[in-house]
């Protein structure tokens, strides 16, 4: 999508608009550190996330972790976390992986669409029944009116989003809503 974003005013001036955010916006939703500080700045709740390369005192950290590549996807190189020293060998390893706490609940992906003249049009939430692989096999709509308020905040909040993307959350027992990655 980067490559779109780049050359979108070159599409424009040839007649083809395309439904692609701005260039600025994706780079946010495709480096997870600056999705996890964008998240924090709209207060947008979040896990605790951390550069691996700003690790300090791990032995204050509390396991399990995920660990992610800062701008991975489809759940290519995710770790479970269980160990210091699986922490320790992932720090002395790596420059490239964030790490975030470790939450257990109902996990989601919500689709949204923002109109060209940005405005939030819908809002989707799937509960992700079955997923392989990073990729959702099985899932049920569901009616969860927290993530319409995320929806709303990202929107709003983070400028030069437009068309169809994607976050993912989790909606714990209590039915908190934690947004961990956006996707668009």
């Amino acid at each position: 999508l980067l490559c779109y974003a780049q050359q979108k005013e070159l599409f424009n001036k040839a007649g083809i608009r395309i439904l692609v955010s701005e260039y600025s916006a994706i780079q946010i939703m495709r480096d997870k550190f600056l999705t996890y500080e964008s998240f924090q700045k709209l207060g947008i709740k979040t896990p605790q996330t951390w550069l691996v390369n700003t690790l300090d005192g791990i032995e204050n950290i509390i396991l399990p972790l995920i660990a992610k590549p800062r701008d991975g996807s489809c759940s290519q190189g995710v770790k479970l976390i269980e160990t210091k020293q699986e922490l320790q060998e992932l720090c002395n390893g790596t420059n490239n992986y964030i790490v975030q706490e470790y939450l257990q609940g109902a996990e989601y992906t919500v689709n949204i669409y923002v109109n060209p003249e940005g405005e939030l049009i819908s809002v989707v939430p799937h509960y992700r029944k079955l997923v392989r692989a990073g990729e959702v096999c099985f899932a049920k709509t569901e009616e969860v009116s927290m993530f319409n308020d995320v929806a709303k905040k990202l929107v709003a909040g983070v400028p030069g989003i437009v068309g169809p993307l994607c976050f993912q959350g989790i909606r714990l027992i209590d039915n908190t809503v934690i947004i961990f990655e956006i996707n668009g």
